[in-house]
């Protein structure tokens, strides 16, 4: 008789153990996977958004070099008629920009447009980030 309860208490307590650690690890395993899925996705959106920006400020850098040499054109063809110094601001999306200065300098008997700023400007509220720092 003796020999009965023992076998029965040790099946049951090895049952018992292994079942709960192989649940244990599936449940962190899908627990790491959705983590992943989501990370994985969540990376793509920030390198997307990232492509769209990028693409915005080289489109505007375009349009910025057209009207340098435009206004370096117009320099070329009346001199006289033409500011000492100008400056354009070409919009990237709304809360950033693209300055450009020039500056009218004599080189070799002609007038040209130098560059003298290039300078990308964010937008942003003061008191906002003020407020939010806090």
């Amino acid at each position: 008789m003796r020999r009965n309860r023992r076998v029965i208490q040790t099946r049951a307590y090895g049952i018992g153990l292994p079942l709960v650690l192989v649940i244990l690890v599936i449940i962190s395993l899908l627990s790491l996977s959705v983590i992943s899925v989501l990370t994985a996705r969540q990376n793509l959106r920030n390198e997307q958004a990232s492509q769209a920006a990028y693409q915005a400020k080289c489109e505007v850098e375009n349009q910025a070099e057209s009207w340098v040499q435009e206004k370096n054109q117009l320099l070329l063809d009346s001199p006289d008629n033409q500011p000492e110094e100008l400056t354009e601001e070409f919009e990237i999306n709304s809360r950033r920009s693209l300055v450009v200065t020039l500056t009218k300098t004599l080189q070799d008997g002609n007038y040209y447009y130098d560059v003298t700023g290039w300078t990308t400007v964010t937008k942003e509220d003061t008191e906002e980030q003020t407020l939010q720092g806090m």
